[in-house]
């Protein structure tokens, strides 16, 4: 266990100067006598493989892989006190700490550097197997859990006894895991961040403190504090502490509790300025949302589908010219028995309610998919565009006129997510294997925000499939079919159109945004609606063009598309 003063000329505040220091957060716990608590847990393995037996992963105990308090004793000084698993990670804390080390102790290499750490260096025991050196060791830890002799009986105990010490103060953490509930609630007293004030609904980001704090923070404010991300579970810091994953910094013990103790620093940090801005978070919730007169809803809503049906119809047209010219090229055969859809998607600006207009979140406004369900179904292209409530309010609107949406209006566009989560529900479950492509991962990440924006809940949406158990959350069923730093227009020009010579995407991808926020009625309307949807289905075409030549072109030559 460590305890230790946070002093100003730390290296780790030198990055943090902007927008924290230890004598704020001195100052801030002190006189509201309050503490901070990070655990982070993990599980006891069980059992692990054994060559020749059965193997059955039974449930295990959560215990506790790092834990960490922050306080204040006076109001210029702030304390620090944490500890990690005495396991074999750390050779030295191991046969300090750990009362295992008296039968297994921990071989100490020291280096230049420092102590090589890892387990994989000796053997490991679970259920009174020994386990020798080899390369799946420390993977097995990650996968089946923390073996016997790594586990630490009284570290739970340490961190128990901590806390009371600090029973005067309120004791805050971000969440209530389950651990946290079974284990730490019923001996100590704390408060809940997530369902005290931060916002389970209305509100974009609902899963890391970091995501909570871009809602009362410039992301110029957070540049500093994006450096070192806490772990969002305990698996992540097992396999960090992977001896082959030198590129993490945990090939040394002295490294390793280097790093861990500054992304407490960092956390620590994060948790702080949630509770200095808790009063910000009641913001986020609709308070007078502007009325409306839908006279001539029927008659937008007709003019907008005309507009979009002769768009959808011109473009899949262009796509059944496009496979035809091509199918002798590709693996048709492979492509037939596929099932998938490619989506893109378009966004709508929207002022955070805490930060005036300087601040906005991206909101969808636009989707397209491109769907292939085989031959028979074939191929289609579904497009949605939200009907923004702008086209049916009289009311003076400063943001509009900025071309940015009213967040107290965003409870129109339910209707709008939910028919494109529903339509992604409906082919994961029509179609066993059922594939959903991106170019970029924001697309899917918006259409999950989106989702949960109106769910009021912390979980994640997940979507059932066909013949599958568990159900998933669409960013870990989709793929992203993006290169690392390149625009879906540079991949028209470096391979599409090298590839099929003679295609060309069209139209010129326009700023949507603006063109979006175009009321009904004005001159511009149909113009800037025809080239914002046209921008976002011509993406979607090029995106599926480019799923068809990474997974179905067959050779490398060049085809003559003329």
């Amino acid at each position: 266990m460590e305890e230790s003063e946070l002093e100003e000329s730390e290296r780790s505040f030198s990055e943090l100067q902007e927008i924290f220091s230890p004598s704020i957060a001195a100052d801030f716990l002190f006189k509201n006598r309050i503490g901070i608590v990070i655990i982070l847990d993990y599980f006891k393995a069980r059992d692990w493989p054994w060559k020749g037996r059965p193997f059955t992963n039974e449930p295990v105990e959560n215990i506790p892989l790092v834990w960490a308090i922050l306080s204040a004793p006076h109001s210029r000084r702030v304390r620090m006190v944490w500890e990690a698993h005495p396991a074999k990670c750390f050779p030295i804390r191991y046969n300090q700490y750990n009362p295992n080390a008296k039968g297994h102790p921990m071989p100490i290499v020291k280096e230049h550097i420092g102590t090589l750490g890892g387990c994989s260096r000796t053997f490991v025991t679970i259920s009174n197997r020994r386990y020798e050196v080899n390369e799946k060791t420390p993977q097995y830890c990650s996968i089946f859990g923390l073996p016997d002799d790594c586990y630490d009986p009284n570290f739970e105990k340490r961190m128990i006894g901590t806390f009371r010490r600090y029973s005067e103060l309120e004791l805050w953490c971000f969440e209530k895991t389950s651990y946290i509930s079974e284990r730490v609630e019923p001996q100590i007293g704390l408060h809940y961040m997530k369902g005290e004030f931060l916002p389970s609904r209305y509100f974009m980001y609902i899963d890391t403190p970091e995501h909570f704090l871009k809602g009362v923070h410039g992301s110029k404010q957070l540049e500093s504090l994006s450096g070192e991300l806490w772990y969002s579970a305990g698996r992540e810091l097992i396999e960090e502490m992977n001896l082959d994953n030198k590129e993490f910094g945990f090939r040394f013990e002295e490294q390793a509790h280097y790093y861990i103790r500054k992304r407490l620093i960092y956390e620590f940090a994060r948790l702080l300025l949630l509770l200095v801005k808790r009063d910000s978070f009641s913001s986020f919730s609709f308070t007078t949302t502007p009325k409306l007169c839908l006279d001539n809803e029927q008659e937008i809503q007709a003019n907008l589908n005309s507009l979009t049906m002769t768009i959808k119809r011109d473009k899949e047209r262009h796509v059944f010219e496009t496979v035809n010219k091509i199918h002798k090229y590709i693996d048709f055969q492979s492509l037939k028995n596929s099932r998938f859809m490619v989506m893109d998607v378009e966004y709508m600006h929207v002022p955070y309610p805490t930060g005036g207009a300087a601040r906005f979140f991206n909101f969808p406004c636009i989707f397209s998919n491109v769907v292939w369900q085989g031959v028979r179904e074939g191929l289609s292209i579904k497009t949605s565009v939200f009907v923004i409530p702008c086209h049916f309010c009289e009311q003076p609107c400063s943001l509009f006129k900025k071309k940015l949406f009213n967040y107290n209006c965003m409870a129109h566009s339910f209707e709008f997510i939910e028919k494109q989560a529903s339509l992604i529900e409906e082919l994961l479950l029509k179609y066993e294997g059922f594939k959903i492509f991106t170019y970029g991962r924001s697309d899917i990440f918006q259409l999950e925000q989106g989702s949960d924006f109106f769910s009021d809940s912390f979980e994640r949406r997940r979507y059932e499939r066909r013949n599958r158990k568990r159900a998933q959350r669409i960013v870990d069923i989709s793929e992203d079919l993006s290169i690392p730093e390149k625009a879906l227009s540079e991949i028209e020009q470096e391979v599409l159109e090298g590839w099929l010579v003679g295609w060309t995407r069209g139209k010129k991808k326009v700023n949507v945004n603006p063109r979006f926020m175009t009321r009904y009625g004005d001159s511009k309307w149909e113009t800037n609606y025809e080239e914002a949807i046209a921008s976002c289905v011509l993406d979607t075409i090029s995106s599926f063009l480019y799923l068809i030549y990474k997974k179905y072109r067959i050779g490398s030559s060049p085809i003559n598309f003329l």
